[in-house]
């Protein structure tokens, strides 16, 4: 069966890219560093950590969060994208 995430409208929005992409960088950073951090440290810990393959969506999650213009001018890419991250960081040791 396919996964209904894949197909669902969950996550099209700025706040659910935002919310869930920095919340699961800022976790993991929490975890590494062994303090509670910001969402914006845990962008550039993503940035530094992950693949360059996520970056665009970690900064168009701080993007959101500070203001901007999009990096997507799809928001199906920019859920594709962040379902992806999720996925990825969650398979992190």
């Amino acid at each position: 069966m396919d996964d209904p995430m894949t197909w669902s409208p969950e996550g099209l929005t700025a706040w659910a890219t935002s919310w869930s992409g920095l919340g699961v960088a800022r976790l993991r950073h929490t975890l590494a560093a062994g303090r509670v951090t910001s969402k914006t440290e845990a962008a550039d810990y993503a940035t530094a950590t992950y693949d360059p393959r996520w970056h665009r969506i970690v900064r168009e999650a701080l993007r959101i969060r500070v203001g901007g213009p999009s990096l997507y001018a799809n928001p199906w890419r920019r859920r594709a994208d962040m379902l992806g991250f999720l996925r990825q960081t969650s398979s992190y040791t």
